[in-house]
């Protein structure tokens, strides 16, 4: 019902060239679009993280999101690369898709460059760098718990001993 309608309401307004509705596509084929885009919007109600959001970034998309998207906490800098909107407010969302369709060659390309240093900071690698930290830090701990129990040990040993004289 509102695919028709929207479709409906670009015809009467001579949008038919210039948005288009492409409807769900596989993962395979999102590359085109992405690259065909000029910003990236997604105003979900519910959205834990939102990997479309990182896609988009990753794109060098600037984006709008929605605040019940947790990804847009990290990977968008207000005005910087997008804005966070609520996304039952129409207005608002309507007013920064606005600003981003009107905003110059040289700030979108500004937008651009800032989304896809944000995206860094939650790339793959980014991941592991971090996973590895962790793993190598509880291995320390681990070392010097361990440590720490031997000479706790040890202690205890020449207590006794010394408990005996």
């Amino acid at each position: 019902m509102l695919f028709r309608s929207l479709r409906r309401l670009a015809a009467e307004r001579g949008l038919n060239g210039v948005v288009h509705f492409p409807g769900f596509r596989q993962y395979d084929e999102l590359a085109p679009y992405y690259g065909l885009a000029g910003g990236f919007v997604h105003v979900s109600t519910i959205e834990p993280w939102g990997l479309v959001l990182n896609e988009a970034t990753a794109a060098g998309l600037p984006v709008i999101a929605s605040d019940a998207c947790g990804s847009a906490a990290e990977l968008i800098a207000e005005g910087r690369n997008g804005w966070v909107v609520d996304p039952l407010d129409v207005e608002q969302i309507a007013r920064r898709m606005g600003e981003l369709a009107t905003a110059p060659a040289e700030r979108r390309a500004s937008m651009a460059a800032e989304s896809r240093r944000l995206v860094e900071r939650v790339s793959p690698g980014r991941f592991g760098e971090g996973m590895l930290g962790a793993l190598e830090a509880a291995v320390e701990h681990r070392r010097r718990r361990r440590g720490a129990r031997l000479a706790g040990a040890a202690l205890s040993l020449s207590l006794r001993a010394f408990s005996y004289r």
